[in-house]
């Protein structure tokens, strides 16, 4: 870490702050400060980097983009998106090399080296008044107290500091619209999940079918705040867990795991950052659910490709590749996926190419498609919207992002809808 943190402190002395006299026709005292924050929240490390400085120059982000070729003169981008331009390979804003700069090595090399080590890192500004860095990085061993729980078959640790109370509640006073449930909570109304089911376990025990008292755990990481129904609530304890490297790292939720007493695994799981479960897929009957999704990638790029192949098929997709929209038209009159990330720019035929004649064709104009692209200004979003684009993402993507929207999009899919539209492929072929 020493040297993505070396990196931003060099970045906040020589972009960030500004000289004495500038500060104190500011009204800021003349001495900057910059201040450096590390705790351990879970299994995590966090490292802050603030500064009171003059915060991002997105006018001068903007600038550079445009010459970059990143993004057009005409593009309208929000604040969030100008600050993510920060972190594109061989971005810089710096008008001259210096020893004390970042010597024109830009942000992308400090992203890329907590990447590298299954971390994070994101960046708040606010004009005139300094610019927030947010370094998280998983520990390999560390004792935390979690809250032992069961859910389904499985014994679950919930870091102990994200639980703000845990009870046992009369099943009457859940409220139920539609298929969501809520209770109250100290004056609060707040959704109640069921964590055995937000793990993947169909059982007949559910929220809507709760009765008499009711194990429940409130839960908050300061920004959100919810209630998970429980099997059963065994008590606080102090274990030694264990990261769950770098094979397993970017499974979402998933904290580590630990040795209990009696021999068994518990997972340690962080519930807020669980993928949402749509409750109507809970409903299937896990023999006719199919074992394997196919999704057909379609980017020039063979580094994209396989790095995408591979975090697909960690997380039990079938991944089918292809070059360009040719390769994938081809491969489509072979056979159906169940969705398709796209790239845009491409040899022979692009994405918003393929895209359009996709939506022209009754075989493909339900097929879900997914946009991933470098291309995040929002002419080009918009024109994806436009063509029938079932999301558009940024490139480089967040892999929890990614497999999330794909568990929503799949979600979506009913199983007669599919079945149908399989039998249309097959009567107009």
């Amino acid at each position: 870490m020493l040297g993505p943190l070396e990196h931003l402190l060099r970045n906040a002395v020589v972009h960030g702050v500004e000289r004495p006299e500038q500060r104190i026709a500011r009204g800021k005292p003349s001495e900057a400060c910059v201040t450096l924050l590390a705790a351990i929240t879970g299994n995590e490390l966090q490292w802050i980097m603030q500064d009171d400085g003059r915060g991002l120059n997105f006018d001068r982000i903007q600038e550079r983009a445009i010459a970059a070729g990143l993004i057009s003169a005409g593009d309208v981008l929000q604040v969030r998106e100008l600050g993510e331009l920060i972190f594109m390979p061989r971005f810089s804003t710096a008008s001259e090399l210096t020893t004390l700069s970042g010597r024109g090595i830009g942000l992308d090399a400090v992203r890329s080296e907590l990447h590298s080590l299954g971390g994070q890192i994101s960046v708040d500004s606010e004009a005139g008044r300094g610019c927030r860095f947010n370094l998280r990085l998983p520990v390999g061993l560390a004792s935390l107290h979690v809250v032992v729980v069961r859910a389904g078959p499985w014994r679950v640790g919930l870091p102990a500091s994200l639980v703000r109370q845990a009870m046992q509640i009369d099943a009457s006073g859940i409220a139920a619209e539609g298929q969501q449930h809520y209770i109250e909570w100290q004056g609060e109304r707040l959704p109640l999940q069921h964590l055995g089911r937000n793990l993947g376990h169909i059982s007949p025990s559910s929220v809507s079918t709760a009765q008499g008292r009711v194990p429940v755990a409130v839960l908050s990481d300061g920004e959100k705040t919810i209630a998970l129904q429980l099997d059963l609530i065994e008590g606080q304890r102090e274990l030694i867990v264990k990261h769950p490297g770098p094979q397993l790292s970017s499974v979402p939720g998933l904290i580590g795991a630990s040795v209990l007493a009696d021999g068994l695994i518990a997972l340690i799981i962080h519930p807020l950052r669980l993928p949402a479960v749509v409750p109507n897929i809970m409903q299937v009957d896990a023999a006719q659910t199919p074992a394997l999704t196919r999704v057909l990638v379609v980017d020039d790029s063979l580094t994209v490709r396989r790095a995408t192949q591979r975090l697909l098929e960690r997380h039990g997709y079938v991944v089918e590749l292809a070059r360009d929209g040719v390769e994938a038209l081809a491969f489509l009159h072979r056979e159906r996926p169940a969705v398709i990330l796209l790239d845009i720019e491409m040899p022979r035929m692009d994405g918003f190419e393929l895209l359009a004649t996709l939506r022209d064709d009754a075989r493909w104009r339900d097929l879900p498609v997914v946009m991933i692209t470098s291309r995040i200004a929002d002419r080009h979003r918009e024109r994806a919207t436009q063509l029938g684009a079932n999301a558009y993402m940024g490139k480089p993507y967040h892999e929890e992002a990614l497999l999330g929207l794909l568990t929503e999009i799949l979600d979506d899919e009913r199983p007669a809808q599919k079945r149908q539209r399989d039998q249309d492929f097959l009567t107009t072929a």
